[in-house]
């Protein structure tokens, strides 16, 4: 591994050494062209604040394990650069090279522009960041990428604080933020979010579950869960009036509360058959107020709220204590195809195992359906095989020509496991795409779910092999 390194008060012209630094624009550029290689670190000094426009941190031939790592005297030393936007809408850090990690810096969005820090690759990892004042998302792990999100905190954003579809976010707090403060349909552990927009934590599904989180306060739902998604030793308090829960589960599916904590909202849960060992007892939060959640006394201690959960396929230890920037555990990475079981101990209670793990299968990403034009009349695209669960996430519908094209998807349900009949009872796009536009048809809150054999999408255009079709999801 080699280091190199930038520094706030560099004038250019250096040669990437701790001596003789980068400008940030130089580190870029020799992340892009290959100077900096597989597992190389390039470290930002914190000796002044960065101001820049749009960086993009690029994939090229040795593109995979870079780091990018702020410091104050030493590299390795935990300090934070901050990196303040000068200029432009784009996004402020965009991270295109799979299996990085950026650790201990400052993002300032200057309440301007869009996302503040935004991955658009797999297997990668954010830790111990701090992201603000974002024109959009505070932090955005793209499309079905998968990664981490490790001691962050993310707030007084304009949009989102932390969220992507296939993310581990642990040991995280999301504050003020313009929509929900945390949202994915990973693993959300050991969290902290309060005083968000729309929610403060939402689960979207499969595979996700949320452990050991705090909800406080908000405009909208504390703690939603969609599906599958459960809600493991959390405490819901100071929902909003107007009819807010605590904790809300999706009407259908698995979703449930086990071992929760409800106190001060104006409603605890929607469903009161699926929230399981749930109390009502103050937490007795030491000053909440300036996000400071440990507990002046041992009641919810004593009624099995023992903080302690475990990822087993992990093999590592999750535990909400007085300062959420200083977790001492490392998961290691989350990939898509990991085999994710949970188990929860909570005092002297039983474990909690059997239908949660049964929820937690092989989830295997990929590309559902390969590139290829659509017909002009009803033909099937994708069909749900056998046995099988499809989380359809994204359709990618590109026209070649030069006019509009109208484009009508749907989605068609099996007949007695044969292929369906599209008709305008299943129809749910019909848009005339302008000519050689793209358009991203996706389904960011929970994924179209395919469950019978011969469930499949059909599409049908105006004009026929001219506009193309590709679909991005998980099968089960």
């Amino acid at each position: 591994m080699a280091e190199w390194y930038c520094s706030a008060l560099a004038g250019g012209g250096g040669v990437g050494t701790a001596g003789d630094p980068w400008t940030l624009a130089e580190g870029n550029t020799a992340w892009g062209d290959g100077t900096i290689g597989t597992t190389d670190r390039l470290n930002l000094k914190a000796d002044a604040v960065y101001t820049t426009g749009e960086l993009i941190w690029a994939v090229n031939g040795v593109a995979n394990k870079k780091r990018i790592e702020g410091y104050t005297a030493v590299a390795g030393d935990g300090g934070k650069a901050t990196i303040q936007r000068s200029a432009g809408a784009a996004v402020l850090m965009n991270v295109t090279s799979a299996q990085s990690e950026v650790s201990n810096l400052i993002i300032d969005g200057q309440d301007s522009g869009t996302v503040n820090f935004q991955f658009v690759a797999t297997y990668v990892r954010a830790k111990n960041i701090e992201s603000k004042n974002a024109g959009t998302d505070g932090f955005y792990l793209s499309g079905t990428n998968t990664g981490q999100f490790i001691n962050c905190y993310s707030h007084d954003n304009a949009a989102y604080g932390i969220r992507g579809t296939y993310v581990f976010i642990s040991n995280c707090l999301a504050v003020s933020n313009g929509n929900r403060g945390i949202w994915t349909n990973g693993i959300i552990a050991n969290c902290i979010s309060k005083g968000n927009a729309v929610h403060n934590i939402y689960s979207g599904g499969f595979p996700g579950a949320v452990i050991n989180c705090i909800s406080d306060g908000g405009t909208g739902e504390g703690i939603e869960l969609l599906t599958s998604s459960p809600a493991i030793n959390c405490i819901a308090i100071n929902s909003p009036a107007g009819g807010k829960y605590g904790i809300k589960l999706s009407a259908t599916g698995a979703a449930a509360a086990f071992n929760c904590n409800f106190f001060g909202n104006d409603a605890d849960i929607n469903d009161a058959t699926r929230n399981f060992n749930g109390q009502a007892i103050d937490p007795n939060f030491t000053d909440a107020a300036n996000l400071d959640y440990t507990r002046a006394d041992t009641a919810l201690n004593d009624l099995g709220f023992s903080e302690i959960g475990m990822i087993a396929a992990a093999d590592y230890k999750i535990d909400i204590g007085p300062d959420q920037q200083a977790a001492t555990v490392d998961p290691g990475w989350f990939p898509a195809e990991a085999n994710v079981k949970i188990t929860v101990v909570y005092g002297d209670s039983a474990q909690y195992t059997g239908e949660l793990e049964s929820e937690f299968g092989v989830l295997t990403h990929k590309r559902l359906r390969e590139i290829v034009e659509i017909a002009n009349a009803a033909t099937t695209y994708y069909a749900n095989p056998a046995s099988t669960k499809t989380y359809l996430k994204t359709i990618i519908l590109h026209n070649n020509d030069t006019s509009a094209i109208n484009v009508k998807l749907y989605n068609v349900p099996d007949n007695a496991e044969a292929v369906g009949t599209a008709a305008d009872a299943n129809k749910f796009f019909d848009e005339d795409i302008p000519a050689k536009a793209t358009i991203f048809v996706e389904f960011d809150d929970e994924p179209l779910i395919l469950e019978d054999e011969n469930d499949t999408i059909q599409a049908i255009a105006g004009t026929a092999s001219e506009v193309t079709i590709q679909m991005v999801g998980a099968t089960q």
